[in-house]
């Protein structure tokens, strides 16, 4: 812009010199000397703004090269699920040995429903009918009740009179959380409802509950196996309707 600017005055020099009665180009001239030099003075202009922003920045990296960083706050915060499980790979299954493996219990159902032919291998899986129901039922492993001997005394021999009274334990389960500040799971009250899923065919039968087990915080276990789905005369299980 300043190089412009001195050719514009140059040429209107030279023309003022030729003493040529030319108004017009007179004022062409002056005029590309006035533009020429407000052109520059404008770039001077946006040239400080630009070195201004330009110190400020170096000013800003320089400061937060001398802070510390601060640590993410996905690597500071410990997560809720125990360390472990990340190390864990998924757990799948397969309902033939080509089979496309499944990850979810929903897909392993759902496999089992449809059944499978695998053409390839020569196996197969026939359709199974699932069942599921929501059970409430007051898991105890020990497994303690009273008798209430003036009953039994009381009832014939056809109907029966021996009324058991469940005392249950109190017991608490891992909830598979981990406090912020603590190295093992929070553990809650032992749940009393538990989710029973039946499986009927040739192929693979099963009945199954889902509750809490051992140190576990919930996993199947087959009903009746253990003594937390055994159903005795004192701890029957009510199926509940829901919608």
């Amino acid at each position: 812009a300043e190089a412009e600017e001195v050719t514009a005055g140059e040429e209107l020099q030279t023309f003022q010199a030729r003493y040529e009665a030319d108004p017009k180009q007179q004022h062409h001239l002056e005029s590309m000397v006035g533009w020429k030099s407000s052109a520059r003075a404008q770039a001077e202009k946006d040239l400080d703004t630009a070195k201004k922003e330009l110190r400020g920045a170096e000013e800003a990296l320089a400061a937060s090269r001398r802070e510390t960083q601060a640590t993410p706050w996905h690597e500071e915060w410990r997560g809720c699920a125990p360390d472990i499980l990340a190390e864990e790979a998924p757990f799948a299954v397969r309902v033939t040995a080509k089979a496309t493996a499944h990850t979810s219990v929903a897909e392993f159902l759902e496999a089992m429903e449809n059944g499978l032919i695998d053409r390839s291998g020569g196996n197969f899986v026939t359709k199974h009918s699932i069942e599921a129901a929501l059970v409430r039922h007051a898991d105890d492993e020990l497994l303690i009740c009273t008798l209430d001997d003036d009953a039994a005394a009381d009832a014939s021999p056809k109907t029966g009179g021996e009324v058991y009274t469940h005392m249950p334990s109190p017991a608490t389960v891992a909830a598979g959380f981990v406090a912020p500040d603590a190295d093992e799971e929070l553990r809650a009250p032992r749940p009393h409802h538990a989710l029973h899923i039946r499986a009927s065919g040739q192929t693979f039968p099963f009945a199954v509950a889902f509750v809490p087990v051992g140190p576990r915080a919930v996993g199947f276990v087959g009903i009746g196996t253990v003594a937390l789905t055994l159903a005795t005369p004192w701890n029957q299980p009510e199926f509940e309707a829901h919608d």
